[in-house]
């Protein structure tokens, strides 16, 4: 979860203002191992240790970090980045709510709660307006209530999405968790009207379509579910979840061949997703088996893996990425090359970090032209794609 922003101009001249060329370079190489894992990560990582407490970040900076390492897997170094943040920005109460995001995500719930508690329990901030300070308490309660749901505490959890919504009526994300947790303790009539409300004031939110077409449904009013579920269909025709809904509603209605459409409709998006995630699982396996086997000394093997793969999934810019590295460290620097160099002609995601391992390929080779090249392509370009990283 990411509080508001003030724009990209803004968070680029964060990053460029603040965030020294030698961290981001470091982000950069365990961004690109974070897969690996291997005796470079551990350095790099090290040398972030170092680095960061001296690094002259804002507050907003440690976010857009968080996010990039998130977002490969890194939750551990996530930590690190947000409670050296916390000490150059003790009274923080957005490194507060992060932290505990990463906390939560590694299972650690009640640390996390302890950790928003007290974020809850920090003053203002001096120069901070009363409305900014209203929605920052709102976004700590809301977090605060979702922890307590997951630690089953459901009493606490309502009691922290009331005080939310209290002091931030306006915020529709409030009223949806609210509403959500009075449909959880079967208090549909409660719920009903916090989805009604948030449907009402922003029509175009498709969660509180969804979670009232449900909640109509739950207390048998198929026509009122149905119109629900088709608002939400109108805002997002691939929508699975409003897709039965609808279907099950018309059914219900006794409008069994329009529902029946609606439900084979939802049978066929369900199913591209499924198969986007068995894509993911197989690749994930692969890269996996690969790594282990480049680790166990296998590097032929590893390297058979990954072209075997690539022959099943021959547009994973994960692979071929993959392969290059295990090439790389196999001493194959040519064929290491050859693959990047494809890459280049396939992708444009993450390019910098093509440019990168490039230049260090061409180094290596004696082609000091080549690496020159593609070393200023990274560094031209590495800021930028960065902070892309962050926002996906």
């Amino acid at each position: 979860m990411a509080f508001p922003q003030s724009g990209e101009v803004a968070v680029r001249q964060i990053v460029r203002q603040s965030l020294m060329p030698e961290l981001l370079d470091r982000f950069v190489t365990i961004t690109s191992l974070s897969e690996f894992r291997d005796r470079e990560f551990d350095q790099t990582v090290a040398e972030i240790r170092e680095l960061l407490p001296l690094a002259p970040l804002r507050e907003q900076s440690y976010e857009q970090i968080k996010e990039v390492l998130l977002g490969v897997g890194l939750r551990a170094e996530s930590e690190i980045v947000l409670r050296t943040g916390l000490v150059r920005f003790p009274e923080s109460r957005l490194l507060r709510v992060y932290l505990a995001e990463v906390l939560s995500g590694t299972g650690r719930s009640v640390e996390a709660l302890g950790i928003l508690e007290e974020a809850n329990r920090l003053p203002r901030p001096a120069g901070m307006d009363a409305a900014t300070d209203r929605q920052q308490r709102a976004l700590i309660l809301q977090r605060i209530g979702s922890i307590q749901s997951e630690l089953a505490h459901f009493d606490h959890s309502l009691t922290a999405y009331r005080q939310a919504v209290e002091i931030a009526p306006e915020r529709s994300e409030g009223r949806i968790q609210l509403g959500k947790a009075y449909f959880a303790g079967n208090r549909l009539e409660q719920a009903q009207a916090e989805f009604e409300r948030v449907g009402r004031e922003t029509p175009d939110n498709k969660e509180a379509h969804l979670s009232l077409s449900g909640t109509y449904l739950a207390r048998g009013q198929w026509k009122q579910a149905a119109a629900a579920a088709e608002r939400a269909v109108k805002l997002d025709s691939s929508n699975s979840r409003a897709l039965y809904l609808l279907g099950t509603a018309l059914i219900r209605m006794g409008r069994r061949e329009e529902g029946q459409a609606r439900l084979r409709e939802f049978t066929r998006i369900e199913s591209g997703i499924q198969e986007v995630e068995r894509r993911y699982v197989a690749i994930d396996a692969i890269s996996l088996a690969a790594i282990r086997a480049l680790r166990e000394g296998d590097g032929d093997g590893a390297i058979q893996k990954l072209i075997q793969g690539i022959a099943s999934y021959p547009d994973s810019s994960r692979l071929y990425m993959n392969l290059a590295m295990v090439l790389s460290r196999v001493g194959q620097h040519r064929m290491a090359v050859e693959t990047l160099e494809s890459m280049l002609k396939r992708t444009n995601a993450g390019r910098f970090l093509i440019h990168k391992h490039l230049a260090d390929e061409y180094e290596i080779l004696g082609d000091a032209a080549a690496s020159r090249r593609h070393r200023q392509i990274y560094l031209d370009t590495r800021e930028a794609e960065f902070i892309a990283l962050a926002r996906k």
